[in-house]
């Protein structure tokens, strides 16, 4: 998708219009294919890559989809053919989207276990260090009954 794309007008002829969003939808579906590709392969590089042509084709998308909704009663007029493909590929693309959407939560709950088990690690880290604490008054303290911050408004 180019900039050029983002911005364009549809077609005043309804059936070439819905044509054209019915392209935006199987281009931004394709990015979704090779975006789910990504998450289960746990590839981040490659979901990285993405990114940048999933903003440029989901913007596309909005912006014909928005057209074409304001165009809502030159739908009724619609070639009965093109009518149905429509309808088929926009069921098509709201079932990948909903497993694209699956797949970023399942990334995005993976990359919290490993953010929360590396805050662990590091917490039990510390704590199996020996170190020595003075009070004020410069006696020993011991530091087993201290806490520790995690630095994420948690104290262990």
């Amino acid at each position: 998708m180019t900039e050029r794309n983002k911005n364009q007008k549809l077609p005043q002829n309804t059936n070439a219009a819905l044509q054209e969003v019915m392209n935006a939808i199987l281009g931004l579906q394709k990015i979704y294919e090779f975006e789910n590709e990504a998450l289960m392969a746990a590839d981040t590089k490659k979901f990285l890559e993405i990114q940048d042509d999933k903003l440029q084709a989901a913007t596309t998308y909005q912006s014909y989809m928005a057209q074409i909704l304001g165009r809502k009663d030159e739908l009724a007029n619609l070639d009965p053919h093109i009518k149905e493909k429509f309808k088929s590929i926009q069921k098509e693309f709201s079932e990948l989207s909903d497993r694209n959407l699956v797949a970023i939560q399942r990334m995005q709950r993976c990359t919290e276990m490993v953010g929360e088990t590396l805050r662990n690690a590091a917490i039990r880290s510390v704590k199996s260090q020996r170190g020595f604490n003075y009070a004020e008054n410069g006696s020993f303290v011991d530091n087993k009954k201290r806490g520790l911050s995690s630095g994420l408004s948690e104290t262990a």
